[in-house]
């Protein structure tokens, strides 16, 4: 499987790293140092950037500890105000944004391990699990960014229920919790968040999409309340 290629790769290298997790997610940097240059190579350095053509993402969805140290020394010689790494990025590439992936709902420590969309609280709920990721995941993320003069963006992210999700994703009250969930993404810096997904089917342990079907209406009532909150969002918030 792909983590256990990175471990090997990591080690094989001698990448930083205390151990194999480390070295595994400084591989993943390291490779990430190599595509960039493919593409460079393509696009020209003059469309590298972010805004530009060719825009280089550092994605990364587990333990920020993990990530601040690949970026500390494999692509800088130590932090970030270092000049780049002149063994491990010869070719002096740097991502341009750093992507993140959050969800609402999996795993979930703030309610006890998950959450249940038919809970008559889950809106309660729901809410202090949004605060609860923006504290422990979009934050530690957000500083590593700014060390870095990195814009955050996400390269997924939405709501992720294992019980009753279709419930939750069709009950008029995630109407609210939707905007308060972008108005705390928005507020702690994120400057674009890219919703999984647009559409798809609701069932009781999967209802990623804003609609559960393109042809379902857009509104709340029409039982499509994210997609609306969404649209309502964007409106007061151009």
């Amino acid at each position: 499987m792909a983590t256990e290629y990175g471990y090997a790769e990591g080690a094989r290298l001698n990448l930083p790293g205390p151990n194999k997790w480390y070295q595994g997610t400084a591989w993943c940097v390291y490779h990430s140092l190599e595509v960039f240059k493919a593409f460079e190579d393509v696009f020209g350095a003059a469309n590298t950037g972010y805004g530009k053509r060719l825009i280089r993402v550092t994605a990364y969805s587990s333990n920020s500890d993990g990530l601040n140290s690949a970026l500390r020394d494999v692509v800088f010689s130590g932090g970030p105000n270092t000049p780049l790494n002149a063994t491990w990025n010869p070719n002096g590439q740097r991502p341009d944004v750093l992507a993140i992936a959050p969800y609402i709902g999996p795993g979930d420590p703030i309610n006890g391990g998950s959450l249940d969309g038919a809970d008559p609280q889950i809106a309660t709920k729901y809410r202090a699990a949004v605060d609860w990721t923006i504290l422990n995941y979009v934050k530690p993320f957000r500083a590593i960014a700014q060390n870095y003069g990195l814009p955050l963006v996400t390269y997924e992210g939405g709501q992720q229920l294992d019980t009753h999700a279709g419930t939750w994703s069709a009950n008029p009250l995630i109407y609210d919790e939707y905007k308060f969930f972008m108005d705390r993404l928005n507020a702690n810096g994120l400057k674009l968040f890219n919703h999984y997904t647009l559409y798809g089917a609701y069932g009781d342990n999967g209802a990623w999409g804003l609609k559960s079907a393109p042809d379902k209406p857009n509104t709340i009532l029409g039982g499509s309340p994210k997609y609306q909150a969404v649209q309502d969002w964007l409106a007061a918030n151009p």
